[in-house]
């Protein structure tokens, strides 16, 4: 027996599109559409230095949150805190970049071993753009 979609109810032809929609939008197309709104930076002089600040990242932890949907929670905020960094370091081309606030949400209570997991998760996500970028 061939399955096809024509046969789905009317309910599921709308919800599936909608839902697959949805999580494109939210998780790719909205940071495109708001990088084009962004102001572009000229410089007047050639000796302008350009910072970044990024405030308050706050990696999530997974120690005090052991719900189950933990690991995604992780990932997904590490993969939104990634391609804004991403964006925000294409756009501005900065020389430097400075972090402020609480970096990991659980770094002031982590032992040895879950803060060099942190600081990889941070390293990861955060990349240096160039050679030349001070962080």
């Amino acid at each position: 027996m061939k399955r096809s979609i024509c046969r789905l109810p009317l309910f599921w032809k709308i919800y599936l599109p909608t839902i697959a929609g949805l999580i494109l939008y939210n998780e790719y197309l909205i940071h495109m559409y708001h990088s084009f709104q962004w102001a572009e930076l000229q410089c007047e002089t050639d000796s302008c230095v350009k910072i970044l600040l990024v405030a308050d990242p706050q990696i999530l932890g997974n120690t005090f949150d052991k719900k189950l949907y933990w690991p995604l929670a992780n990932f997904d905020s590490d993969q939104h805190l990634k391609r804004t960094y991403k964006r925000v370091v294409q756009h501005t081309t900065p020389d430097v970049i400075c972090f402020l606030g609480d970096l990991m949400d659980e770094g002031s209570v982590a032992n040895d071993v879950q803060y060099a997991a942190y600081f990889t998760r941070f390293v990861n996500i955060f990349t240096q753009p160039t050679a030349n970028t001070i962080m």
